[in-house]
């Protein structure tokens, strides 16, 4: 009997190993998957695999238990930067000024194309009590409200993020402003307009 607890990282280009304390078995990623038994999604925090807080990186941690027949032997993790995940959903877009988001189980914006406001707690930006209690159990969903930061009127589609064998989802948010999504079906009908208009004349000259 005894224990095996290593943690590798990258520094730069170089790999490092680093032994772990038996104070870690005190932190989540050990005991949340040990107590429950599931796959576990750590809430968001800052980290310095370095202890250099120039070095400070925002993820999030999953989990995996190790057990058999029942049994809790250990956990495996993985650590993921989520500064990488902002990064794809600034470079996605939605309409002309539409954008997605990322919130945690625990409400706390994780990815977000407007640095402001990354690592708040969605019911600062949501007001609307229901809709929270909905991010919480992991519905599908979409409202019409108004935006606090421009005034204007959007759609937000709620979709939960699941993992086989974990109880708690995650949740993608898609902000996008009404007129734009008008501008599109004006257009749509538009162009329907302006091909039946063609049917017709190019069946006059036929018939």
């Amino acid at each position: 009997n005894g224990s095996f607890n290593l943690s590798y990282y990258k520094n730069g280009s170089e790999l490092v190993l680093e032994p772990g304390t038996t104070s870690q078995y005190s932190e989540d990623y050990y005991k949340l998957p040990k107590a429950n038994h599931e796959i576990t999604v750590i809430d968001p925090y800052d980290y310095s695999y370095t202890g250099n807080d120039k070095d400070m990186v925002y993820e999030t941690t999953i989990a995996v238990p190790i057990i058999n027949n029942g049994i809790f032997y250990g956990a495996i993790g993985i650590d993921i930067e989520l500064d990488k995940l902002t990064n794809i959903i600034e470079a996605s877009h939605l309409y002309k000024t539409g954008f997605a988001s990322i919130i945690s189980h625990e409400l706390q914006v994780s990815a977000h194309p407007n640095s402001k406001f990354q690592k708040k707690n969605v019911s600062e930006i949501i007001k609307d009590n229901v809709i929270i209690d909905k991010i919480k159990s992991g519905s599908n969903f979409e409202t019409l409200e108004r935006s606090s930061e421009t005034g204007d009127k959007v759609i937000r589609y709620f979709t939960p993020i699941h993992l086989t064998g974990f109880s708690k989802p995650w949740t993608t948010m898609t902000e996008v402003p009404l007129k734009e999504v008008f501008e599109k079906v004006y257009i749509t009908i538009e162009m329907l307009i302006i091909n039946g208009l063609c049917s017709l004349i190019v069946l006059g000259i036929f018939v």
